[in-house]
């Protein structure tokens, strides 16, 4: 699955939380971009850079992560 299809499931008017199942079969409930980017294990350079953005938006921010993926895909 791309990540911009990944990054805009927890965004609009119907973002409702999300079930993200790791390999070992943990279950993570959550509706926050980043938190889902951040499972992801992403080798790709530029959806690397793309998880990164969103990261560094929580750190400084704490909200907007999804907003800023998105943007980086359109720009």
């Amino acid at each position: 699955m791309a990540i911009s299809n990944i990054a805009k499931m927890p965004l609009g008017p119907i973002d409702l939380n999300k079930m993200v199942i790791d390999d070992i079969g943990d279950v993570l409930i959550t509706n926050d971009g980043a938190t889902i980017l951040q499972q992801l294990e992403v080798e790709h350079p530029p959806a690397c850079v793309h998880v990164n953005l969103a990261q560094l938006q929580d750190q400084e921010v704490g909200d907007g992560t999804t907003s800023v993926g998105i943007i980086a895909l359109i720009g």
